[in-house]
């Protein structure tokens, strides 16, 4: 709970950047009324979140009609316990990839030398969906900091019964500073990751039309959950109509 400084310190600090028409003090935050607060320059929020923060509080928009901000006592979280978890599920995604990678060129070339099968699975499978991975988060890395927030460690889900990953969620430790980082933070790893990946399926796909898998049946997740209409548009003519793509190509399809 608020004491009376805390209190006389947040309501000065927002009267700089708003004029506010009424304020509630509740047990954990303090809510100020700003009318057309959504006319207000975004500028101001980011310059008023930023001395809150220095402060120790944290700063949100209500959800709701009224044009409201909300101003609380920033949580106090184990932030080595949860790289440790972070970096769990790293490892997890790595294993199950890794694993998926292998079983996959196994079951396309065939069963053959393990040493090779190996290092062909962690060449063409393994680093082009490292690549795309840091792909993604480099351009995130870029969007944060063009919008003055600090970069967070992802969390990675790993996928132990499919292609060794789910992907990653964005895991920010404290609110978006505007609607602009949040979009660029996400639409920016999206359209690195998407690119990055096109271009690995093109190629693999130019590789799996030349040269075809040697064993005769292939199990690929392409024939079963399909590929985005948006892939299709792009390498549609590339892609053997059978769905079954090498590992660089199946790494393109994954990211």
């Amino acid at each position: 709970m608020f004491d009376q400084e805390e209190r006389k310190v947040i309501l000065e600090t927002v009267s700089k950047y708003y004029e506010f028409t009424s304020h509630e003090i509740g047990e954990d935050t303090v809510t100020l009324r700003v009318p057309e607060f959504h006319l207000q320059p975004e500028q101001n929020f980011i310059k008023l979140t930023r001395e809150l923060e220095k402060l120790g509080f944290i700063i949100f928009t209500s959800t709701s009609d009224v044009d409201e901000i909300i101003v609380m006592a920033k949580p106090s979280t184990n932030r080595k316990t949860d790289y440790r978890i972070k970096i769990a599920l790293l490892a997890a995604t790595i294993i199950f990839a890794l694993y998926y990678g292998y079983t996959y060129q196994v079951s396309y070339q065939g069963p053959g030398d393990f040493l090779s099968n190996l290092a062909t699975s962690l060449l063409f499978y393994m680093l082009p969906l490292t690549v795309i991975f840091a792909g993604r988060e480099a351009a995130k890395y870029v969007a944060t900091k063009r919008n003055g927030m600090q970069y967070t460690f992802p969390i990675f889900v790993p996928n132990p019964l499919g292609i060794g990953s789910m992907g990653m969620i964005n895991s920010p430790n404290k609110p978006y500073v505007s609607r602009r980082a949040m979009i660029e933070s996400g639409g920016y790893s999206i359209i690195a990751g998407f690119f990055i990946s096109i271009i690995f399926l093109i190629i693999g796909s130019l590789t799996t039309y030349n040269f075809p898998p040697s064993a005769p049946i292939v199990n690929s997740p392409v024939q079963t959950i399909g590929s985005p209409l948006v892939l299709q548009f792009i390498a549609n003519p590339l892609i053997p109509s059978n769905g079954i793509l090498d590992p660089l190509a199946l790494a393109g399809w994954a990211g």
